[in-house]
């Protein structure tokens, strides 16, 4: 089972509360060079990017040997997903051709021998031991959080916003 460390957040969450506590109190005499602005509140709420990007919607792959993320280009509405390989710490953006083979955030059968998830409005299921990837959904709905029944033999999911779907979960 993977686990985090809650000291990083508390740390930037106590970083981020004494930098609102200080902007709040407005610039700091002599903080910056001469001839240049002070940084304040309103200058970094001002641009987004001027801070630097939030990581959203970071996941586990469903093997367990990399983590993905979405983050947003600096200066542009594009949303870039990564791919960290967890044997050698390699960030890379995954190109859109590879988009079809990079899993999202996925919830197990109980046995842990299955994997489901929603990608493009649509749902997916991975076998985890032969690693095989199986589309069971491919309809213009919108498809989204799958889950396994207690006995792992059918698969249920939301339709649109409607009442959840019911399928065989086994091929």
């Amino acid at each position: 089972m993977k686990q985090f460390s809650i000291l990083p957040t508390l740390a930037a969450c106590a970083l981020g509360a004494a930098a609102e506590a200080r902007a709040a109190a407005g610039p700091i005499a002599g903080a910056a060079p001469p001839g240049q602005q002070a940084i304040t509140l309103e200058k970094i709420m001002s641009d987004a990017d001027w801070i630097g990007a939030a990581v959203k919607d970071a996941y586990w792959s469903v093997d367990g040997r990399a983590a993905y993320y979405s983050v947003k280009r600096s200066g542009s509405p594009i949303v870039d997903l990564h791919r960290v390989d967890l044997a050698d710490r390699k960030d890379q953006i995954v190109e859109p051709k590879a988009m079809a083979g990079a899993d999202a955030r996925a919830v197990f059968d109980a046995a842990g021998r299955r994997a489901a998830f929603a990608r493009n409005g649509d749902i997916f299921v991975r076998d985890l031991g032969q690693g095989r990837l199986t589309q069971i959904t491919r309809t213009p709905e919108n498809e989204a959080a799958p889950q396994f029944s207690a006995d792992g033999r059918l698969l249920s999911f939301r339709v649109n916003n409607d009442c959840s779907s019911m399928t065989s979960a086994r091929d």
